[in-house]
């Protein structure tokens, strides 16, 4: 059940309300040239959230292939690095990659391995590639979403309705493989919150 493929689209992003940073806006635009020109789908500086409800994160650059979805944190030598640690978890359980990327020279040892590492100066160059995450989503993962979502991500039972979120979040992680409630999850993530054409 539910082993059919869910495209993921970037169209529903919106804007990042974050003001962006005079020196990121020369980083931002090499590390996009480098994804777009490597066939991923870009954009920047975008709030990534479920539904259109509370914010998750503020996203520098996120990319997509393959229904993979890459963040990319963008760090000039003006910038706390150490901030993208907190980025990292904030998202790791909705995402498939994780880079951080900057113009000064970064301590591949600050960073756990799964997390790739770019260097931008006059190129853009992977020092180290980030490997795919395989981190669960778990029971506070899903009850970031809205009830009407959980349901339909179980398969839209009308009876459920009357069911708390916890409840409905319980029945999810018992009844479905991990691969298959996150592909789902990621496609609410980037939804249009038009629930009357919901491809899940």
């Amino acid at each position: 059940m539910f082993d059919f493929p869910l495209s993921i689209s970037l169209s529903s992003l919106k804007k990042s309300s974050k003001k962006e940073g005079k020196y990121e806006k020369v980083l931002l635009h090499k590390i996009l040239t480098f994804f777009f020109s490597n066939n991923f789908n870009v954009k920047h500086h975008v709030s990534l959230n479920f539904a259109w409800g509370s914010v998750l994160s503020e996203i520098d650059i996120i990319a997509v292939k393959n229904n993979n979805i890459t963040i990319v944190e963008v760090k000039s030598m003006n910038d706390k690095i150490s901030y993208a640690k907190h980025q990292f978890n904030t998202i790791k359980n909705f995402i498939d990659y994780f880079y951080v990327a900057s113009d000064r020279k970064i301590n591949s040892d600050f960073f756990e391995q799964n997390i790739g590492l770019i260097s931008i100066n006059n190129n853009v160059v992977k020092i180290r590639d980030a490997k795919l995450l395989n981190y669960s989503i778990d029971h506070k993962d899903l009850l970031r979403l809205k009830k009407k979502c959980l349901i339909t991500l179980n398969n839209g039972k009308t009876s459920e309705k009357y069911l708390t979120k916890e409840k409905i979040s319980e029945v999810i992680l018992s009844k479905y493989k991990q691969n298959i409630i996150k592909k789902k999850v990621k496609k609410i993530l980037l939804c249009h919150q038009d629930c009357e054409k919901c491809s899940l």
